[in-house]
C-alpha cells in the first residue's frame, strides 16, 4: 500500500503523487473502501491518476491485480 501526498486536478481526473509505487502488477486501486481504474499516466515518477474530483491526500492507495 502507498499514501498520497500530493495531487493535482485535470478536468475529471485526479493525478495521485505517492509515497511508493508496488513492486507487483496491478489493474485496480483501492482507495476509501472505493475501486477505480488506473488512468495512464506517463513521465511522472510514483503518479498515478482516476477519473474522480474528489481529493485522496493522507488516504491509502491499495494496488489489486
Amino acid at each position: 500500500m502507498s499514501k498520497v501526498i500530493s495531487e493535482f486536478h485535470i478536468k475529471n481526473y485526479t493525478a495521485l503523487i505517492l509515497d511508493e509505487m508496488p513492486k507487483k502488477s496491478y489493474n485496480t486501486f483501492l482507495i476509501c473502501g472505493k475501486k477505480y481504474k488506473p488512468v495512464p499516466v506517463y513521465d511522472a515518477h510514483n503518479c498515478i491518476a482516476v477519473e474522480s474530483n474528489e481529493s485522496f491526500i493522507g488516504e491509502t492507495v491499495e494496488f489489486i491485480n
